[in-house]
């Protein structure tokens, strides 16, 4: 008697097990489908984290889902290779996650679109990698200014600061420019309203196929990502 008890309870068991998995890869699916329709993605894979599934949407929220896409379309802006794992995620609309944190490289195409919506930046800069840098260039009252950076992240944005300079040419330090032209260099920032809502960048270096960015935030609306 005690031997049938304990089949039944493993089957049982095993049934409900099975049930949580189905569920859960189900999920994951449609996670992955909504989020390549959402930003126009490429390559979407999701996987939710955790045991066990169903007790994490009893609960309301599902503890950890960790994304990789071979691309994404945030903002109008492309990103390639990403990673991104968001914690506490609500399971009813509006869905928000308590935590997030996403790694993408910016082509540095992307890059120059990101730029190029700072009021500050004049028409026809030219971004490129050089060397492990950052390179600008730009037609300023009729003189070519180049510059080589490595863009830093400082009070929330993404900095490009010069370490050389060109002007017409010729090698020249910041503080020989024209106030006008120096002002210019100092504000190649990305705009923080570039970025989705209540997502900041938090690391930033170079790569050759672009910059490697990683951005964070709390409360994250997941609706606006898109």
């Amino acid at each position: 008697m005690w031997l049938g008890t304990g089949l039944v309870l493993l089957l049982v068991l095993g049934v409900g097990y099975g049930l949580d998995r189905w569920t859960a890869h189900r999920t994951e699916s449609s996670i992955a489908d909504e989020l390549a329709s959402a930003t126009q993605g490429k390559g979407v894979r999701a996987d939710v984290s955790g045991l066990l599934f169903l007790p994490q949407v009893a609960g309301g929220s599902l503890d950890q889902i960790d994304v990789q896409a071979d691309s994404l379309t945030l903002q109008d802006v492309q990103i390639t290779d990403v990673t991104a794992t968001a914690h506490q995620v609500s399971v009813d609309a509006p869905r928000t996650a308590g935590r997030v944190s996403v790694t993408g490289t910016l082509p540095i195409e992307s890059l120059q679109t990101l730029v190029s919506r700072s009021d500050a930046v004049p028409e026809g800069l030219q971004l490129s990698v050089v060397d492990g840098h950052v390179a600008a260039q730009v037609e300023v009252f009729g003189t070519t200014v180049a510059a080589t950076a490595d863009p830093a992240v400082h009070d929330g944005e993404i900095q490009l600061r010069p370490n050389s300079l060109q002007l017409g040419g010729s090698e020249v330090e910041l503080e020989d420019l024209p106030s006008s032209v120096r002002h210019l260099v100092e504000e190649l920032t990305v705009p923080v309203d570039a970025l989705p809502e209540h997502l900041a960048p938090a690391a930033i270096s170079v790569r050759q196929e672009g910059i490697r960015l990683t951005v964070t935030g709390n409360d994250v609306p997941l609706d606006a990502l898109g």
